[in-house]
């Protein structure tokens, strides 16, 4: 109660002679924390666009993003571009080239009044194998001919409203998957802009979407029920179907029939054209594996116990084995054999003609993970914290890799390498042959991690994070990542409401200017915050508005917008204010520290 008395006696003494000092530390707090962008002056960016033997390119695009829109020009028979009209401001533009046949280009520039930048296409001479469903194909097998990075390069990320766990699919420069906000997204797939969302009432997206004949299709579960058929261009609705309970099982269409599993116990096979039905067979379990397709047959595993043989056109069942617990695992058809996991720990390998066992592995744990086969070998996670490799003729193991977590996402093959994102927020690279670790990424999401399987498209790797965010990662040549930063510096306790600073540093091996970018634990960002030459300290500030325990992360971003993985994280508590600081006055202190500095003494603010 004395601080009380003496805060007003201060404040009425001082009150008058400090409205000066009021102005004039107001106006230089704010200059110091504001920054003036005039929007008002224009700059452009110009340049040549070539190929790698510096022979011009006529007619490719060049656009620049900013302020959610952009500016565009076409090269003339010289190779030359010129954007105008591109504001001068303190952010990043997203430049990209592109034209057919040739593979297209990203960059995050600075523009001022006459910025050059000359771009370097490849052309492209084999077709892209895209990835339009789950696992790649309708026989699940995971694997892609597709050139695949051989470094953690992150290309591009989108901060979503939620986590992402619908594995992506991936077809004519677009990519689409599912979120836990309800929405579908369509990303471009060089550039990671959105190109349109279609809204569901669903509750949690886990369904794959499979891209066929210009259109999109996905289950939703429990609260929405639905199965959806979009226009691929759009993401308008052709047409949507009320499956029983819903489905997180992902659809396959072949020979024009559509195939998916229900949580109501049913395997359905409908008409893509209008979702009418064909056939409908019923199992004794939840059915949340993703049916195989081949030979005129359908592959499907079922909560109670039981991989299911069905004839595609009858839906009449051929045969079924049963193991000792749920199927949950998605099969694999390969060689004439299927290839599932099952609750009760095995792997196993039956011949797909007859239903007959082949082999089984026991592991340590459940497997609810998919294979992907490639080089006489079955790629498998498993929920005892291993990767496995299997011998495909006898179920010998190959090698396993250990991980923190279970995993209980699918790995993919591709280019001498097995990529799989897990919980315990890696996303790995694995030799295919050793099991050895190529690189690793790191996100920023807690023990929750990866939210997906990848997709692999055009020496791309797509996947979504239960960080909220959805990633792609790439090579862009030569260029190298910026260096992990160091751990977050700064105050690791204090009050919220109160601005504090923080600082993190990191080197870049080609010397490209360096764009951070902060995670501040409570789902808030501070983006590509820059530029800075390698090696100099980056400061920022930031207040949180509520109390708790925060962890602070942060990953760079270089000229190219490449980024590095994220740093390490510092752990921050912010405890509950004290009563007498929620008065307006006292809150006004707080927010200007040059202001009566013995009063601020006396309330130790």
């Amino acid at each position: 109660m004395l601080r009380r008395y003496i805060a007003t006696g201060i404040v009425l003494l001082f009150l008058f002679s400090s409205l000066i000092t009021i102005t004039s530390s107001y106006s230089s707090y704010e200059t110091n924390k504001v920054y003036t962008i005039n929007i008002d002056e224009n700059g452009t960016l110009s340049g040549y666009v070539k190929d790698i033997s510096m022979n011009p390119i006529e007619g490719a695009r060049v656009q620049v993003y900013f302020h959610e829109t952009y500016e565009e020009n076409y090269t003339d028979s010289s190779g030359y571009y010129h954007v105008t009209n591109i504001p001068i401001c303190y952010c990043l533009k997203n430049a990209t080239v592109s034209k057919e046949v040739y593979r297209g280009g990203c960059f995050l520039l600075s523009v001022d009044d006459t910025t050059i930048h000359n771009f370097t296409l490849t052309r492209l001479n084999i077709e892209i194998d895209w990835w339009p469903c789950f696992q790649h194909d309708p026989q699940n097998i995971g694997y892609s001919t597709s050139e695949a990075t051989d470094n953690n390069e992150m290309l591009w990320w989108y901060a979503g409203e939620d986590r992402f766990s619908s594995s992506p699919a991936v077809v004519d420069g677009r990519v689409y998957t599912g979120c836990a906000n309800s929405k579908i997204y369509c990303f471009d797939a060089l550039t990671g802009d959105v190109i349109w969302i279609h809204s569901t009432n669903d509750w949690w997206l886990v369904s794959s979407p499979l891209v066929y004949d210009n259109k999109v299709y996905i289950g939703t579960a429990e609260t929405d029920k639905n199965l959806y058929c979009l226009d691929s261009e759009t993401g308008s609705k052709i047409w949507e179907k009320t499956l029983v309970s819903g489905t997180v099982s992902s659809p396959i269409i072949v020979d024009n029939k559509l195939y998916i599993g229900s949580h109501g116990r049913n395997v359905y096979c409908l008409d893509p054209e209008n979702g009418d039905n064909i056939w409908i067979y019923s199992t004794g379990g939840i059915v949340e594996s993703s049916p195989a397709v081949y030979d005129a047959r359908v592959y499907v595993g079922s909560w109670d116990n039981k991989l299911y043989c069905l004839d595609a056109d009858t839906g009449n069942q051929i045969w079924n084995y049963t193991t000792g617990d749920n199927v949950v695992s998605s099969p694999t058809v390969f060689n004439d054999n299927i290839y599932f996991g099952s609750y009760d720990h095995n792997i196993y390998c039956l011949d797909a003609e007859t239903g007959n066992l082949i082999w089984n592995t026991t592991t340590g744990n459940f497997i609810v993970s998919s294979p992907a086969i490639a080089y006489d070998k079955l790629y498998i996670g498993g929920l005892d914290s291993k990767i496995y490799c299997l011998n495909i003729y006898d179920g010998s193991i190959v090698w396993n890799f250990s991980t923190k977590y279970g995993n209980r996402f699918s790995p993919v093959v591709a280019d001498g390498n097995v990529y799989v994102g897990c919980v315990d927020s890696n996303l790995y690279c694995l030799d295919a042959e050793t099991g050895d670790v190529i690189w690793s990424y790191r996100i920023s999401g807690g023990n929750d991690g990866f939210g997906s399987s990848c997709a692999i498209a055009d020496g791309r790797i797509y996947i979504g994070g239960h960080d909220n965010k959805f990633y792609c990662f790439g090579s862009t040549g030569g260029n190298q990542p910026p260096n992990k930063p160091n751990k977050p510096q700064g105050k690791i306790s204090g009050k919220a409401e109160k601005e504090y600073i923080y600082s993190t540093r990191t080197d870049d091996i080609d010397g490209d200017l360096i764009w951070y970018t902060w995670n501040w634990g409570d789902w808030t960002y501070t983006e590509l915050v820059g530029p800075y030459h390698s090696g100099d300290i980056c400061e920022v500030s930031n207040l949180w508005y509520r109390d708790g325990i925060f962890n602070i992360t942060v990953f760079a971003t270089d000229e190219h917008g490449v980024s590095s993985e994220w740093s390490d994280p510092l752990v921050v508590t912010m405890p509950k204010n004290k009563p007498y600081t929620n008065t307006p006055f006292l809150r006004f202190l707080e927010h200007y520290p040059h202001m009566f500095p013995l009063l601020r003494q006396l309330l130790e603010l």
